[in-house]
């Protein structure tokens, strides 16, 4: 029964920011894009210091541009936020502009292990799609994204390499993560 109101929810969300994408009104916009780029947007953050790229710049308010058309009528588009780093290089461009990639994980941990430490109730069902809403639709990496990570032939082959790694590793890397959440958990307890 909640799975089913999930799914409207899920659908009910996706309409709402079709909706919010071309709306002039500031906070309609920033209610209902907030969640998801400040996650996006984190997630470069994150991977640019752990990289080495230094950023400096982090903005998640989003920025209304409006500008007249080619049929002389009013388009409006929105920034929705970014980060400007100071080191960018071919290994750690790939790392910061497929980083929102690492949300995926994050929402597969939500998905698998969210009802372990709560339990089903109508509330906790909204907030676990809520939440794997937010985590899936900010880990999609913008036009910009993919051309910082890809801006040097040599990003492209290292990328590559990591997605080749991953595939192939996924199940290992599971392990891990799991025996580790195991034993922080064994020693907290």
């Amino acid at each position: 029964m909640f799975q089913y109101f999930g799914l409207v929810f899920l659908v009910f969300a996706e309409r709402l920011k079709n909706k919010a994408m071309y709306s002039q009104n500031e906070f309609f916009v920033f209610l209902t894009f907030y969640s998801s780029v400040l996650m996006h947007e984190l997630s470069h953050y994150v991977f640019s210091y752990i990289s080495g790229g230094y950023p400096k710049n982090l903005t998640v308010v989003p920025v209304r541009n409006s500008y007249i058309g080619s049929n002389n009528n009013k388009i409006v588009s929105w920034e929705f936020g970014y980060v400007k780093s100071q080191n960018i290089n071919f290994i750690n461009s790939a790392i910061i502009g497929m980083a929102p990639l690492s949300l995926l994980m994050v929402g597969y941990f939500v998905y698998m292990d969210y009802f372990v430490y709560l339990e089903k109730s109508a509330i906790n069902y909204f907030f676990y799609y809520v939440l794997l809403f937010s985590l899936i639709s900010s880990s999609i990496p913008s036009v910009t994204d993919f051309k910082v990570a890809f801006s040097r032939p040599a990003s492209i082959l290292f990328s590559a390499g990591i997605f080749i790694f991953l595939y192939f590793n996924f199940n290992f890397i599971m392990e891990v993560f799991y025996d580790f959440k195991k034993n922080l958990f064994y020693i907290v307890n």
